[in-house]
Formats: structure tokens, C-alpha cells, sequence
């Protein structure tokens, strides 16, 4: 590209005087202008002091003929008048307004017009409307005007050609001299400053560029040394230093660069590594992709490749770099920066070999884990599944031995036989009650113990757990009291079982430890969120309390109070343990309160907390769906129904075909689930006692068969099983069962259940 022509130079005595002279002319300009506004209003003012007089002496001269009405007169006095060149248009009317004379001329230029009224002796008469021409007036405006600038012109020519002459004498000697210091300046003289200038005005600027000649000289040093620091910089930095044009030529190279490549000097690395494609890149696409690159992005860093030393030997250097590019962007070189990081490199790849190496014992440890997991998992299950089948296998013989020992107490025996048999039906009470305390443990410890949701009465639960303690009560001679808040809603829902379990416990150990006094129950609202609420449930006794160094250790597994209570007493030291695993569950916590709490210094208070939602409904206490009437009935009105009991144990089939029979039911016995479905296709039954567990058909298949198959929707089947784990009545009900009674049989739980399930008598056997 062509370089631009140079500019020519601006003179500043020329343009001084150019100043000067636009500044007079602007000057005779306004000059003018106002010499120019105050004659043509000197003469306008004229102009309109003649018309006026003109106007008045009409008006004189028209007063008389008019009065006298003489048109001849007026019409002589009008062309009179009309003949001079001032007067151009002339109308007379009278006071009527008609019109006694009119003559008009066309104007030469801009006319006045006046108007006035003609009086006659101050009546008025009639009036005159003068038109006169103002072009003679404008001539001698003109004359006057050209006059004028004439006059101010040859003024304003003089002071030009003074000033010229004067600014080019003043001017041009001292810039000359000022302009021979900036260019002593221009070729680094700084001291021609001190030259000696005439003019004082001169002067700040001699003095600034005096000051820029010492900052330039000291800049200057600066630079220098400057320059030689980043020199050393470059020279002995830690990483390689380049410049490389498109052509892959090293334009540069630093000190570090050159031993990087195994070279002595800069020089010798650049002659020796100038194509930089073939002889530096161990890729030869590498170097193409660096200009690309930098050429492209303008800016990157960290590019990795691998460069050739002198000796052959491959090195990874990190790139970083930036475009230098001309006016038009093009790509002129490629500043950058290289750093050697074969050791990095190196590291890199050991320290992935040992990852991999730990992936792999990670890999083998995971495996080893789930193995182990796994293995957990089926001891679990294995453990559940034994805990299960010792439930049914103690809970069957359990049957039998509660069962025969509540017939026999109904039996005329000796006194000594009935408190043996007494005894051992509350010793097997007692094994019944360890048997599920050591179950509830042990899913609770598996992570397997799960909530039910569920409506229930709470006033009603509290009356069963009432009932379910008044013969030991009664017993013992103790008092029971029960309170509940009323502000407590009714029906709550929650899981029941759970609830009764922990009241159960703390009961049975109030009872158990208490020997006179009282035994108080409460349930007071701790607080409510929305419509759920917080329960405060407390046992409180009168008995031999707890010495305050054993709190401590209360909820914690198979520990008592005291282990002289447990030769005393008896107990597994489980209940308080699964009771404070129970109130968690239900979202609270259980604590026994300071000794004061209970009163007079002695007995024992527990509490503890549990949340519940609102009723969704209905009650799904599956008694609920049977009629009110058949609750209320007396057991005794259970005489001659006939009942299906399906039961593969001969000795369980003995105890409840001797319960059974003697409420006056009548009870026909199969040994499987075939057979019981087989029974119900041949014959008619009021309802059906079935088994879960049997050989051939389970309880649960056969209750299957007998619903869907023998389409027997509304006969009552009551599962009636040593399964009592949780989820056996949810699954047997889900099954299509009415009810579920757990082994052993309470006898009373039996005939209750069956009256629930059984219609009137106009029903029976039409099942």
C-alpha cells in the first residue's frame, strides 16, 4: 500500500494574519449592518412624518368643499393633489361612506396608506383614504448605504495591508527561531532549549519543553535499562522463549529454548531447527496445528506435543502463545512460550499405572464387599426366615399347652390340680411373652420392623389395655386410673399395634413392681402441626422405683435396673429396649421422669412421645365391617353354627375341636387346604378356621381358591396360625381373609371373632 503524500505545512503568520483579517471584516461587517439599520430607520421615520403631513394638509383642504357638498372642488382639489410623484392613490367619501372622489396610480414600489376623518367645526363630515409610494424615500436609503460601505471598504483595505505587514514583521522572525528548537528537539539536542527567545509569551513553552527535554533524557535511561532487564529476563528465563512465522521458522529463541533443545546458543538452535515442520515437531501436523491454532484463537495455552532434541531424543513440551498480526489481521508470528514437562509426563503415566493398579484392588475390595453383603443379606434373611419357623414351631406346642390348660381350669378339678394348671398356663403366658419380645428385638435390630397406617380409636385402645391388666390388678389389689386429654381428636391414625406395644410394656412393668398404690395412664397433646399431632403418653406407678445411678443404662438391651429384679422378678431386660425403639419409629422419644414425678418421692414415671395424623375414615379395624348386633350378642349364642377348621397339627386339631365344642359349635376337621376347599364345594359352613401353614395347600391359596374358584365371596375365613411376624395379617387379609388370630388360641379372642363373622341365625349355614 502507497504511503500517504505528506501533508503541507500550516504557516502561523499566515494564518495570524488571516485571523486578523476575518476579524476586521467581521468587524466592518457590523459596522455596516448598523450604520446600514439606523439610516433606513432615520428614513422610514421620515417617510412617515411626510405622510402624515400629507394626510393633514388633505384633510385642511377638503373640510369646506365637503361641508358645502362642491364636487367640482373636490374633484379639483383630488387632481391637484394626484400630480405629485409622493401621492399614488387618493379616495374621498363622505360621512355616509359614498364615495365623492377616487383616483388611483400604480405604485413604483412599497406604498403607506393613512386614512383620516374630515372635520368641520368638530363634526364630522366624511373621511380621506391617502395611498402614498415610499420609492424615492428607498433610493436615497440606497444612496446613502452604498456610500457608506464604500467608505468602511477603503478603511477596512488600509487596516488590512497595516496588519499584514505588521504580524509578518512581529511574528515570523521568533516562530522561526521556536521552530528551529523543536527541530534541534526532533534530532535529540534537548538542551537548544536555552536558546534565547525576544518575546515573553515565549516563554512557558521554552520552559515545558525545556522540562520534556529532562524527562526524555531520564525516560530514556529508564528504557535502557529496562530494556536490559527484560534482555535478562528473556535470556535466562526458566521456560523456552520463541517467535515463529507461518513458514514454521524461528525468528527467536531465548537461552532456556536452546539448551532445551540441546544446543549452546541461540543462534546455533535457530540455523539448526529452521524448519520447524520436519527438524523441531516429532509430528510434522503438530507444527501445523500450533499455527493454525494461534492464528485462529489469537490467544492459547497449555497445547502439549512432542519436540526432537539435538541428540534425537523426543521431549513433551506444554505450548503457549499468541498472534502477532499486521494492520489487516493477518498473521505475522507466533509469540510463545515453552515448558518442559517430560518429567510431568513421565509422573503422569506411573501415577496412572498405580491408579489403575488401585482401580483394580478397588474393583476387587467392591467385589469382595457385595460378596459379603450378599452373604450378610442371606444370613439375614436366613436368620428371619429361622426366627419365623421358631415362632410357628414354639408357638404350635405353645398352642396346645395353653389351650388344654384354659380347658382344663374349666374342669371340676382337685384345688391343688387348678393352681398347678393356673400356673402353668401363666408360666406359658409368660414364654409367649419372651417368645415376642425376642422376636420384636431381633427385627428391629434386622431393620425389618415396619409401621402400619391405620385409623383407630385411641379411647378404645386404652380400654382394652384397661381390660387386658384388671385380672392382675384385681390380684394384686392395686389401683388403675386412666385420663385422656380432651382435647385429643378420637380417631387418630397411626399404627395401634406399635402404640399398645409400648404401653403394654411399661404396664406389665408397672404391675409387675408395684405391690399396693395406684398405676396411672395418661395421653395429653404435647403439641400439633397442621393437622398432625404430638401425644404425651404417661405410665406412672407407686413401686419399689429406680435407683438413679441405674437410668442410665435403662433402654439399653437385655440390662434391668437391678439384676437382684430379675431373680425377683423375672424379665429379659428387652421391653424398655424395644419400647424406646418403638416411640422413634413413631417419630418421639421415651425417658423415665426424675423420682419426684411419680409423687411422694417413690414409684416410677416413663413417658414418652409419638405422632399421628388425622382419621382418613372409617375404622379399618376389620371388626368394624360386621354388624353392631353380632358384637353385642352374647358368646353363648354361638351354639350350633357349624365351623370348617383346617389344621394339619393333630394335637391343635384336638384343643380347638374341644374349644369349639364346648361352646356347643359344631366344627368338622380337615388337614390341608385341598381338603378345605374341598369341604366348602360339598358343604355349607358358617365360616372357616384356616391354617396358614400346611401341606399339599397353604391357608392363604386355599382362601384364594375358595373366593375366586368356588365364588364364595361373603363366607367368613378366619386365619388362624403361629405365624407373628409383622406383615402375616396385612398378607393374610390381602388374601381375601376376614380376620386373624394368632397362636396360641385365647379361647375368649376365638368365640369374640367368630361372633363378629357369623350372621344371625336365619343365615347360618347358608354361607
Amino acid at each position: 500500500m502507497a504511503p500517504d503524500p505528506p501533508r503541507r505545512r500550516r504557516s502561523l503568520s499566515r494564518e495570524l494574519t488571516l485571523g486578523l483579517v476575518i476579524t476586521i471584516m467581521v468587524i466592518s461587517a457590523l459596522a455596516i449592518t448598523g450604520i446600514y439599520l439606523n439610516l433606513s430607520a432615520r428614513a422610514e421615520k421620515l417617510l412617515q412624518v411626510k405622510a402624515d403631513e400629507y394626510l393633514d394638509f388633505t384633510v385642511d383642504t377638503l373640510s369646506a368643499p365637503m361641508w358645502d357638498i362642491a364636487r367640482e372642488n373636490i374633484r379639483d382639489i383630488g387632481l391637484s393633489l394626484a400630480r405629485s410623484d409622493f401621492l399614488v392613490g387618493i379616495r374621498v367619501l363622505d360621512a355616509d361612506g359614498r364615495v365623492l372622489f377616487d383616483h388611483q396610480k400604480s405604485p413604483p414600489g412599497p406604498v403607506i396608506r393613512r386614512s383620516g376623518a374630515v372635520l368641520y367645526e368638530g363634526e364630522r363630515i366624511g373621511r380621506v383614504d391617502l395611498s402614498l409610494s415610499a420609492g424615492r424615500f428607498m433610493a436615497d436609503r440606497r444612496r446613502m448605504l452604498l456610500t457608506t460601505v464604500g467608505i468602511l471598504l477603503a478603511v477596512v483595505a488600509c487596516l488590512l495591508a497595516v496588519t499584514g505587514i505588521y504580524t509578518r514583521m512581529l511574528l515570523k522572525n521568533p516562530l522561526d527561531r521556536l521552530g528551529a528548537v523543536v527541530a534541534a528537539y526532533a534530532e535529540g539536542r534537548y538542551d537548544a532549549a536555552r536558546a534565547d527567545i525576544p518575546y515573553a509569551e515565549f516563554t512557558p513553552l521554552v520552559e515545558v519543553l525545556q522540562k520534556m527535554g529532562e524527562t526524555i533524557t531520564h525516560q530514556m535511561g529508564e528504557l535502557t535499562a529496562a530494556e536490559e532487564k527484560y534482555r535478562n529476563i528473556y535470556e535466562n528465563a526458566v521456560v523456552g522463549i520463541f517467535q515463529e512465522d507461518p513458514r514454521g521458522r524461528f525468528l527467536g529463541v531465548n537461552q532456556t529454548l536452546a539448551r532445551m533443545l540441546g544446543y549452546d546458543d541461540p543462534d546455533e538452535a535457530m540455523a539448526a531447527r529452521g524448519e520447524a515442520g520436519t527438524q523441531l515437531y516429532q509430528r510434522a501436523e503438530d507444527r501445523e496445528k500450533f499455527i493454525r491454532v494461534c492464528d485462529r484463537l489469537g490467544r492459547f495455552t497449555d497445547m502439549e506435543t512432542q519436540w526432537l532434541r539435538r541428540d534425537g531424543e523426543a521431549i513433551w513440551v506444554s505450548l503457549s502463545g499468541r498472534k502477532v498480526a499486521d494492520d489487516d489481521g493477518a498473521l505475522l508470528y507466533c509469540e510463545g512460550i515453552a515448558e518442559d514437562i517430560t518429567e510431568k509426563k513421565r509422573f503422569e503415566a506411573e501415577l496412572s499405572r498405580y491408579r489403575a493398579h488401585l482401580e483394580e484392588l478397588v474393583e476387587q475390595r467392591t467385589r469382595e464387599l457385595a460378596a459379603a453383603k450378599e452373604e450378610a443379606e442371606r444370613a439375614n434373611a436366613a436368620k428371619s426366615a429361622f426366627l419365623a419357623n421358631m415362632s410357628h414351631e414354639i408357638r404350635t406346642p405353645m398352642n396346645a399347652i395353653i389351650g388344654l390348660s384354659s380347658l382344663s381350669m374349666g374342669l371340676d378339678l382337685p384345688p391343688k390340680a387348678g393352681a398347678h394348671m393356673k400356673t402353668l398356663r401363666k408360666s406359658a403366658r409368660h414364654l409367649l411373652d419372651l417368645i415376642d419380645n425376642i422376636l420384636d428385638f431381633s427385627k428391629i435390630e434386622a431393620g425389618q420392623l415396619t409401621l402400619e397406617e391405620c385409623d383407630f380409636s385411641l379411647r378404645d385402645l386404652l380400654d382394652e389395655l384397661v381390660e387386658m391388666f384388671a385380672g392382675p390388678i384385681t390380684d394384686k389389689g392395686i389401683a388403675m386410673d386412666r385420663h385422656i386429654d380432651p382435647d385429643i381428636p378420637d380417631r387418630l391414625r397411626g399404627d395401634p399395634l406399635r402404640l399398645r406395644q409400648i404401653l403394654i410394656n411399661l404396664v406389665n412393668n408397672a404391675v409387675k413392681f408395684t405391690e399396693e398404690g395406684e398405676i396411672a395412664i395418661r395421653a395429653d397433646l404435647a403439641e400439633s402441626a397442621d393437622d398432625d399431632v404430638c401425644l404425651r403418653f404417661t405410665v406412672r406407678d407407686t413401686g419399689i422405683g429406680i435407683p438413679p445411678e441405674e437410668r442410665a443404662h435403662l433402654f439399653t438391651s437385655f440390662m434391668q435396673a437391678d439384676s437382684s429384679t430379675t431373680r425377683k422378678y423375672g424379665g429379659t431386660g428387652l421391653g424398655l429396649a424395644i419400647s424406646k425403639r418403638l416411640a422413634e419409629l413413631l417419630g418421639g422419644e421415651i425417658r423415665v421422669d426424675p423420682p419426684e414425678a411419680a409423687g411422694a418421692g417413690t414409684g416410677t414415671q416413663f413417658s414418652f412421645t409419638a405422632w399421628f395424623g388425622p382419621a382418613a375414615g372409617p375404622a379399618e379395624d376389620p371388626g368394624a365391617a360386621a354388624p353392631e348386633s353380632r358384637r353385642d350378642r352374647p358368646v353363648t349364642d354361638l351354639a350350633g353354627i357349624r365351623v370348617l377348621l383346617a389344621e394339619d397339627n393333630r394335637i391343635n386339631q384336638e384343643v380347638a375341636l374341644e374349644i369349639l365344642q364346648g361352646r356347643g359349635v359344631e366344627a368338622a376337621v380337615v388337614e390341608n387346604g385341598a381338603e378345605a376347599v374341598d369341604a366348602v364345594r360339598k358343604g355349607r359352613y358358617d365360616a372357616v378356621l384356616m391354617d396358614v401353614q400346611m401341606p399339599v395347600m397353604d391357608g392363604l391359596e386355599a382362601a384364594r381358591a375358595i373366593r375366586m374358584e368356588l365364588g364364595r365371596k361373603t363366607l367368613p375365613i378366619i386365619a388362624l396360625t403361629a405365624h407373628a411376624l409383622d406383615g402375616d395379617r396385612k398378607r393374610c387379609l390381602a388374601e381375601g381373609m376376614n380376620d386373624y388370630i394368632s397362636k396360641p388360641i385365647d379361647p375368649e379372642k376365638l368365640f369374640r371373632t367368630l361372633l363378629r363373622w357369623v350372621g344371625d341365625d336365619k343365615n347360618r349355614h347358608g354361607a
